[in-house]
């Protein structure tokens, strides 16, 4: 059980979460702040959170908005900088 907490507590947190279907995606930028694509509870959305220890995650940027350079989104997708990287994710699906 010691070595599970361990290695736990060790694990690199994870920069994009997607759902299953695509229409739930968490993004990590600068440090360990999360955007997250909605802001409607459910199970999966908050058991990232939990998991993620996030409690006041960012909102996803809207269309053709750059957010403190950090995100950038169009029609098609949304293009992310993290951690001197780039990422980018699909549009969400509704």
């Amino acid at each position: 059980m010691v070595a599970g907490l361990v290695i736990t507590m060790l694990a690199d947190r994870p920069d994009i979460l997607v759902g299953e279907r695509g229409s739930l995606q968490a993004v990590r930028l600068e440090g360990d702040h999360y955007a997250i694509s909605s802001q409607r509870p459910s199970f999966v959305r908050d058991s990232w959170l939990r998991r993620l220890a996030v409690v006041d995650p960012m909102p996803w940027p809207a269309d053709s908005i750059e957010t403190k350079g950090l995100a950038q989104c169009d029609l098609l997708g949304c293009r992310f900088k993290l951690m001197g990287r780039s990422a980018g994710t699909p549009r969400r699906l509704q």
